[in-house]
């Protein structure tokens, strides 16, 4: 393991290989560039270190690839490229355009429609069931219809009055719970 006693600035170019730890040092960017003062290759540990400039992560890479909708981007580990994954649970997304909308579960409705628009619920939910519903139209009068289910224990259905606010219902025993 490699140890650095001085101070490491852009005057003395520092080319590191393998592991190295450095510890209490200021990589100083005044240039607002990072390139050529420090290349760190290998395992590096750094602690309590100051990484000054503009532009230090504007080189970062994470990867080449571009993920789809409902995607994370995952560490692989050291060394290895990250991946885009599926996240388990994620809903899929549906931009509803009309003013009626019959709701299948794990999916995010996005409301577009200048006018109201009714997201009805699934009429045979099973315990865990969860529908998104956004009002992305600014409208105060959307409706999500119960369908014969009670949604948060009352017979009612639910009156979306905030613009943009996204409502998560999921099925909880007996009734559609807002989460």
């Amino acid at each position: 393991m490699t140890t650095l006693s001085s101070i490491i600035t852009p005057t003395n170019l520092v080319t590191l290989t393998g592991a190295a730890t450095l510890t209490n040092k200021t990589i100083d960017a005044a240039s607002n560039t990072l390139t050529g003062v420090a290349t760190l290759t290998g395992t590096q540990t750094l602690t309590n270190k100051t990484l000054s400039g503009s532009n230090i992560t504007t080189s970062l890479t994470l990867t080449s690839a571009s993920g789809t909708a409902g995607q994370l981007l995952t560490s692989a580990g050291v060394g290895a490229a990250p991946t885009w994954t599926t996240v388990a649970g994620s809903p899929t997304v549906a931009i509803t355009s009309g003013t009626t909308q019959t709701a299948a579960v794990g999916f995010h409705y996005t409301l577009t429609n200048a006018a109201a628009t009714t997201v009805t619920l699934p009429a045979s939910p099973a315990s865990g069931d969860t529908v998104w519903v956004t009002p992305a139209n600014s409208v105060t009068t959307n409706v999500v219809a119960r369908n014969g289910s009670t949604i948060m224990d009352l017979a009612e259905d639910l009156i979306i009055n905030v613009a943009k606010a996204t409502v998560r219902l999921r099925f909880t025993n007996s009734s559609w719970r807002l989460v």
